[in-house]
């Protein structure tokens, strides 16, 4: 069982724009990227979650 299936896909799309937020805010160019990448893996997350609600339904 993935994390995708433990939380909605709202709860990723939140966490992936904090770590937006975050990146925003970071000084240094290797975090900001960091900080990105994980941004991106929480919207993948986000994608992944509402598929599985979709074909659930």
């Amino acid at each position: 069982m993935g994390i995708e299936r433990m939380h909605s896909a709202n709860y990723f799309r939140k966490r992936a724009a904090l770590f937006r937020a975050k990146a925003g805010n970071a000084k240094r160019a290797s975090t900001k990227g960091a900080l990105r990448e994980a941004a991106k893996n929480y919207a993948d997350l986000a994608r992944r979650a509402e598929q599985i609600q979709t074909t659930r339904r």
